[in-house]
């Protein structure tokens, strides 16, 4: 028999894995949290721009998965 651990999905072989809705929330969450940091290290109007612009590659990319994997 397998050691799972207990957070761990069960995994089918025949199925298609798909992340789930909350595996792509914390994927964005963390995402936000590395453009903050991007952010408090460019304190200027230049790293907030880029911050601006890294925040809307990161959502564009989240909406697309997100599309793509039908979750939402």
């Amino acid at each position: 028999m397998e050691s799972m651990s207990h957070f761990q999905r069960r995994r089918n072989s025949s199925e298609e894995q798909r992340a789930t809705t909350l595996e792509l929330f914390y994927d964005l969450m963390l995402a936000i949290t590395q453009v903050s940091h991007l952010l408090l290290k460019h304190l200027t109007w230049a790293g907030a721009g880029q911050a601006i612009l890294v925040l809307l590659v990161v959502w564009w990319s989240w909406n697309v998965a997100t599309r793509t994997t039908k979750r939402w």
